[in-house]
């Protein structure tokens, strides 16, 4: 499986996340002209299935990330979590900044969401909806945040 080192610089401290590029998302993308804008996600029984994958180097950050995000995607009555077949996609990089004594003081998670669309072809696509990144101290309020965002800027527009 290829892999590649992202080195990521914050102040004094460097990180390095192990990034897939064999992934999916990386195989296939909307093109420059954006002709797959306007295009609505595909939902099934009035739920969106939606793949929410997590990825760190510190176990710590992973399992807080994985445990706010399962509560507060379980409170959307319309979003189902799966691991195949999702409508939508999110992909979640987290990285810890640690002082000398090994304590947090920064959490830092990049956020990608992209939209499947299935293909009877060799290979799926998918169309990059959003991606950014946000830090803080508290990740669970990070991870709170995340969530609210998807919600109102993905899925609430899928919903009128």
């Amino acid at each position: 499986m290829p892999r590649q080192f992202l080195h990521l610089l914050f102040g004094a401290v460097v990180a390095t996340v192990l990034v897939c590029t064999d992934c999916p998302i990386v195989n296939a993308t909307g093109d420059a002209s954006g002709s797959m804008k306007g295009k609505t996600v595909a939902k099934e029984k009035d739920k969106f299935k939606v793949q929410v994958t997590i990825n760190s180097s510190d176990d710590d950050t992973k399992a807080g990330l994985a445990q706010v995000f399962q509560s507060e995607m379980a409170a959307l009555k319309d979003v189902e979590l799966v691991s195949e077949h999702p409508n939508l996609m999110m992909e979640l990089i987290g990285v810890t900044a640690r002082n000398e004594k090994k304590e947090p003081v920064l959490f830092v998670v990049s956020v990608l969401v992209t939209q499947h669309y299935p293909s009877k072809k060799d290979k799926d696509l998918f169309h990059k909806r959003t991606f950014y990144v946000q830090s803080g101290h508290d990740l669970q309020a990070m991870a709170k945040g995340i969530v609210d965002r998807f919600d109102k800027e993905q899925l609430s527009l899928e919903r009128k």
